[in-house]
């Protein structure tokens, strides 16, 4: 029987329970992040910490667990679900409790619930659906990986229903900015760029390892701003995501794409795989 850790306590995943008044259940007013293991080895612990407590920064200083305390709970939790070989998802989730609405959230009573389970993780290429509603780059929570997730979930079922498996959102300055879940690159005029965090994208943890592998493999990738107008112009494609990893992109709206990694895309893939 799965277990989780909620507030501290190890419990079946069938018995944990949390308040009817919880704000992350009545006003989706939390923060979470998704990680990957595989083979009892979880990927970029401290980045995805890191942006826990940016998150939690954003939404008004929600408190969070020391990293060492999480990181402990993960490693358990996947020797207890028998997860700490092959592929496990890995989900930490921080809720403002039960208090009064917008109290201070440094003095909140949170609820913490650590997950980890056997998954498995995408493969094959990607469609893109070019999502009709804008991702707004300047909204108050740009940058947090929030638990009021509807509006990812509402494109990627849009995708769905258009034959495509990802969502791509466009920002209110009618440029490239995510999909759904994932971070995207391109290479146009033979050149691999991707949005800017300015763009409104979330800072994926995936994207900044292929960022940081591509530099020390010396391969050139430019951050900026990418207007819908020069998607004809795109070559190639590929999206980055935590249970995505580095994933070829077939198809952007009516624009199809190679099947087929090039050398540095493949490169890179490689080396992403080599991380674990």
């Amino acid at each position: 029987m799965t277990k989780v850790f909620l507030n501290k306590q190890l419990v079946e995943s069938q018995l944990a329970s949390i308040s009817i008044n919880d704000q992350g259940f009545t006003c989706g007013h939390g923060v979470f992040e998704t990680l990957v293991a595989r083979h009892g080895r979880v990927l970029a612990f401290d980045l995805h910490y890191k942006r826990l407590l940016e998150s939690a920064r954003i939404i008004g200083g929600l408190r969070i667990s020391p990293a060492a305390e999480l990181e402990d709970k993960v490693y358990q939790l996947m020797a207890e679900n028998g997860c700490d070989t092959g592929v496990a998802r890995i989900r930490i989730t921080y809720t403002a409790g039960s208090g009064a609405i917008g109290m201070d959230l440094s003095q909140a009573q949170t609820t913490e619930l650590v997950s980890a389970i056997p998954a498995e993780l995408t493969s094959g290429c990607a469609s893109l659906h070019v999502y009709e509603f804008r991702r707004n780059e300047r909204a108050a929570l740009m940058g947090a990986k929030s638990t009021a997730y509807s509006e990812n979930l509402v494109a990627l079922s849009a995708a769905r229903a258009h034959g495509c498996d990802e969502a791509l959102f466009l920002n209110t300055q009618d440029q490239l900015c995510e999909g759904s879940g994932s971070n995207l690159f391109v290479k146009i005029s033979d050149k691999w760029v991707t949005p800017p965090l300015s763009s409104g994208c979330l800072a994926g943890v995936t994207r900044q390892l292929v960022l940081d592998l591509a530099k020390s493999a010396e391969i050139e990738i430019i951050e900026r701003e990418i207007f819908s107008n020069e998607m004809a112009n795109i070559q190639a494609a590929f999206l980055t995501g935590t249970m995505r990893g580095v994933q070829l992109v077939e198809r952007i709206g009516g624009y199809e794409l190679p099947a087929e990694a090039d050398s540095e895309l493949s490169q890179l893939m490689a080396q992403y795989d080599q991380l674990y």
